[in-house]
């Protein structure tokens, strides 16, 4: 039986329908809705589903983080325009995280807001990007610079679409669900160790797999509820994200994944909090070895290149004039948010390179 979950915020409400199996031509059909629509996918996706999609009008962009830019957001706004798009049409992100923040984006963006639904094809945007409205591209000088926040009018989750992915692109998404863990859920903390990314792609495991989505959906769905504008609760859902983010502008996106690389923010987050004595040598331990279990970083190639990457820190969207909102992790399950000065963050994170003997 299919799951549902319900967001509500102050202007919208929407479902999240979550189950295997279940997205077809005929479902497709009936979000559409005889509605002028168009669906933007990439060119991986469309290589899997393209049986699927083939009957459909389609835009395919290229893969990667580079497609969430001015450019590829101006070409599908150029072709909307082209097809008259008008408020009561209808735009379908079936793709990851990069597809459903540039269509999410150009939906709130083109006649100042169409309608837009979410079909999550990975597991980073089923437990993420595709629930709360966030939608964004990235500028030259920053992630996710330019963006709204701009809620679907649904959201649909069909677990077997994961079966395409491959182990690293199943392991970016597995650092998302791990912060659900490490950050709100010791339950599913505790879960997820009993899994591992073989396990996750089994067809016996698969209800597993479907707990584990809808628990992380029904988390955001509670925190998108309290705080969609992303001002108070909302940003312990940041946790790892500012280091992450700063890696990935320092290498440009091209070393490390968005997965890996909050991961290794994630680690750090909790190294800082064992050398700080807020968890123990027991919960580092566990915190370490589920990264691992899960094939992510536990830290940099080059460590000793966090000096030169922490000012990539000052752009990232959390910051607040001198202040940066750092989340803390406290406990396995538990993280809060601490208002910190740049050279605080700096200084704590030679302080555990040193400990560490990086």
């Amino acid at each position: 039986m299919a799951r549902s979950i319900t967001v509500t915020t102050p202007q919208s409400e929407y479902d999240i329908i979550i189950d295997a199996g279940w997205i077809d031509a005929q479902k497709i059909n009936e979000i559409i809705q005889n509605r002028k629509y168009l669906i933007v996918t990439d060119e991986n996706v469309y290589s899997h589903y393209g049986d699927l999609l083939k009957s459909f009008e389609c835009l395919v962009l290229p893969v990667g983080e580079g497609t969430k830019s001015l450019k590829y957001f101006e070409k599908v706004i150029d072709l909307l325009q082209d097809k008259q798009f008008n408020r009561s049409s209808v735009l379908i992100a079936f793709g990851g995280g990069v597809i459903g923040d540039l269509t999410g984006y150009v939906a709130a963006s083109y006649m100042r807001g169409i309608h837009f639904v979410q079909i999550p094809t990975t597991l980073l945007a089923m437990v993420d990007s595709s629930v709360g409205g966030k939608v964004a591209i990235n500028h030259t000088s920053a992630k996710n610079l330019i963006g709204a926040f701009y809620q679907p009018e649904a959201v649909y989750m069909d677990v077997n679409f994961l079966k395409t992915l491959t182990q690293k692109v199943l392991s970016d998404g597995m650092a998302e669900v791990i912060k659900y863990g490490l950050g709100f859920d010791p339950k599913l903390f505790s879960k997820l160790e009993a899994l591992n990314l073989d396990k996750l792609s089994s067809p016996e495991h698969q209800e597993a797999v479907l707990d584990i989505v809808e628990t992380c959906c029904r988390i955001k769905a509670q925190i998108v509820h309290e705080d969609e504008r992303d001002v108070a609760v909302r940003q312990l859902l940041n946790l790892g994200h500012t280091i992450g983010h700063a890696i990935e502008q320092f290498y440009q996106y091209k070393k490390y994944t968005h997965g890996q690389a909050i991961a290794i923010g994630m680690v750090v987050k909790s190294r800082i909090a064992f050398f700080e004595k807020r968890i123990d040598q027991q919960a580092i331990e566990r915190i370490e070895k589920l990264f691992e279990q899960y094939h992510l970083p536990l830290e940099l190639e080059e460590p000793k290149m966090f000096s030169t990457l922490l000012e990539a820190i000052h752009l990232d969207k959390k910051s607040t004039g001198a202040h940066i909102k750092w989340i803390c992790v406290d406990a396995i399950g538990k993280c809060r948010i601490e208002g910190v000065q740049f050279e605080e963050i700096a200084q704590k994170i030679k302080n555990m390179n040193r400990e560490c003997d990086l």
